[in-house]
């Protein structure tokens, strides 16, 4: 798939699916832990142990942070400092307060370490050049970091710029994925101007739909070879029209 196409696909969906999309990308990467939610810390925060840990005792803290990009006229990277991030990361300060990990795989090899080790941000940024993530974004977000008592740690920040440059089939894989387990949240605009409707077809009954009969959306319609397309396009208005 092109990458372009690929970015201005993902660039429209909207939280919840972006959140599923996340959880998808990580499943491809097969070389990782596994991708756990962290509910403790708050929605939208996941853990990931390291590979390099005992048992996978120190952790990659991950905050899904989306932006509604669609409101707004021009993305401002300063505006990253949100209520909402800000009480997730002091929600995981307290919870990984006290908590120790340890280097290496066997005793007496191991080596004690902070179990947090790295945050990172996943963000639904796209179109942004390299040079604003490293003199703008990156010290952003490590300096929020560092606001809410989480000092010298490394910190991440993912984006659609950087899932599709850094792992493109991993993230193709994803979203290919992601829209046929998630096909019930697909919502696809057609301009009149643009395209027109010719034909229905399908094989089978649609799951839901409305009877001339009796007027319930949730009767099946069996649809097969409407070469008017004023029949589908008329049922679809008069469902609006139900009351």
């Amino acid at each position: 798939m092109d990458k372009n196409l690929l970015k201005s696909l993902l660039s429209r969906l909207s939280r919840h699916a972006f959140e599923k999309f996340i959880v998808e990308l990580q499943k491809a990467n097969k070389s990782s832990e596994a991708f756990t939610p962290l509910p403790e810390a708050g929605e939208g925060v996941y853990y990931q142990g390291l590979l390099d840990s005992y048992g996978g005792s120190l952790h990659t803290v991950f905050l899904l942070h989306y932006s509604p990009l669609e409101l707004l006229n021009h993305f401002d990277s300063k505006s990253i400092g949100d209520p909402v991030i800000k009480q997730l990361l002091k929600n995981v300060r307290q919870l990984y307060k006290g908590q120790v990990g340890y280097w290496g795989m066997v005793d007496p090899f191991l080596k004690r370490a902070n179990a947090l080790q790295s945050v990172a941000f996943l963000t639904n940024l796209y179109n942004i050049d390299r040079a604003t993530y490293e003199k703008d974004l990156i010290p952003q977000y490590s300096e929020l970091v560092k606001k809410t008592g989480l000092k010298r740690l490394p910190v991440l920040v993912g984006s659609y710029d950087s899932f599709i440059e850094l792992t493109p089939k991993e993230t193709e894989q994803a979203f290919a994925n992601f829209i046929t387990q998630n096909d019930e949240g697909l919502c696809i605009s057609i301009s009149t101007q643009q395209a027109s409707v010719e034909r229905f077809s399908t094989e089978r009954n649609l799951i839901g739909g409305v009877l001339q009969t009796t007027k319930y959306p949730y009767e099946p319609v069996y649809i097969n070879q409407i070469n008017q397309k004023e029949t589908a396009l008329d049922e679809f208005e008069r469902l609006f029209r139900v009351t």
